[in-house]
């Protein structure tokens, strides 16, 4: 069981707040209608995250099991719904720990002066944004699929640090991952607040506000929108995944359901909203220096973070303290999730009786045991 009640809040908030909520949600609203993206996401917040957070609570709760356990008891047909939950699981863990091992490979570099991806300056299209440094330096990225390129060391190296970092701090199961959690889950918001505040008094930090919530209600028109929008919030409030029903099994019956339920949405809605403002102060006063619109910035996915947020962090005062914490930020906004991913597929391993070549094996008090 939860060592308290704050555990499983701290957890499974570490666990919904991620990468979703830093890079794909600010993206989301500038590209899909600014504030008007707001009211379908709003939308499906009420029809789908609260009651289906609710949901898995309630039946995790209930069951005391893993998620395929808690599927099997409702029907033994249902027990492979919960195991393509798992290998769902698997393979976003396999994910996040290659963006982990990225922000381990740009926190190393951090500590370099000046920063390796900083540009002396703009080239013939007024950028200052080095994409190079990402895609040939860091990801060693071959010209096409088909060349598959050797290995890659650095990241390799970091992908296996990322890796023993996170079973230290889960081996021992709920007893460690709770109270890493104490630290873990708080540290983002506390580096969140202070790169607000500074970028609130940067030039070009409320233009950059004003183009992130620019609305556009003709964007409501369009079906994909809405697509997005309910993509959005699966996404970035970890429904379906499978953990909240491993994360409620380890609750008391007797605990609320409804605070829950609606605690954690809260909060993860209101650390998207706080994210996009913090990102997008940067990203105007970076289009700012740079002469160039907002919407020329590498402002998609993974470039966000790792192209056009550090090259924002060369144009300030001690600029490589600021990517350090900056780093630091992000690997603690990833490991928690993968904290719970790691701990949803050890609960399913722990309460499946599972056989390799004929041994049955287990998971004790953070140890394999094969009988």
């Amino acid at each position: 069981k939860w060592g308290s009640n704050m555990e499983y809040y701290l957890c499974s908030l570490g666990f919904a707040v991620g990468f979703g909520s830093l890079w794909r949600f600010p993206y989301l609203v500038y590209a899909n209608g600014g504030g008007a993206f707001l009211i379908p996401y709003c939308i499906f917040v009420l029809i789908l995250c609260f009651p289906l957070l609710f949901l898995e609570t309630a039946v995790g709760q209930t069951f005391q099991t893993s998620v395929t356990g808690c599927f099997e008891k409702v029907s033994k047909k249902f027990k492979g719904i919960g195991i393509s939950e798992v290998i769902c699981t698997f393979f976003m863990g396999c994910y996040y720990n290659l963006l982990l091992a990225y922000s381990i490979v740009f926190l190393w570099k951090s500590f370099s002066w000046p920063l390796p991806w900083k540009v002396d300056s703009s080239d013939g299209e007024g950028r200052l944004w080095n994409e190079d440094y990402f895609k040939d330096e860091v990801l060693h990225l071959t010209p096409d699929s088909s060349d598959l390129g050797g290995i890659n060391t650095p990241i390799l190296t970091a992908n296996a640090v990322s890796f023993i970092i996170c079973f230290l701090c889960v081996a021992k199961g709920l007893g460690t991952t709770g109270k890493v959690a104490y630290i873990t889950v708080p540290a983002p918001y506390f580096f969140l607040f202070v790169f607000l505040i500074r970028g609130f008094f940067l030039d070009g930090a409320w233009e950059g506000i004003s183009f992130l919530f620019k609305v556009d209600f003709s964007k409501l028109w369009d079906l994909s929108t809405w697509f997005r929008a309910a993509n959005q919030v699966l996404f970035q409030y970890s429904i379906s995944s499978g953990t909240m029903f491993a994360f409620s099994s380890y609750k008391e019956r007797h605990q609320s359901l409804k605070r829950p339920a609606i605690i954690i949405p809260a909060i993860t809605g209101a650390t998207g909203v706080l994210c996009a403002f913090t990102v997008f102060t940067y990203m105007g006063h970076m289009a700012k220096v740079a002469g160039v619109p907002i919407s020329e910035l590498p402002l998609a996915g993974p470039d966000l973070v790792f192209v056009a947020y550090p090259a924002a962090l060369t144009l300030m005062p001690g600029a490589t303290l600021w990517a350090i914490a900056f780093f630091i930020m992000l690997f603690f906004l990833g490991v928690d999730t993968q904290f719970a991913f790691l701990e949803t597929l050890a609960g399913y391993v722990e309460d499946e009786k599972i056989k390799l070549f004929g041994k049955e094996i287990r998971i004790e008090a953070g140890r394999v045991i094969i009988t």
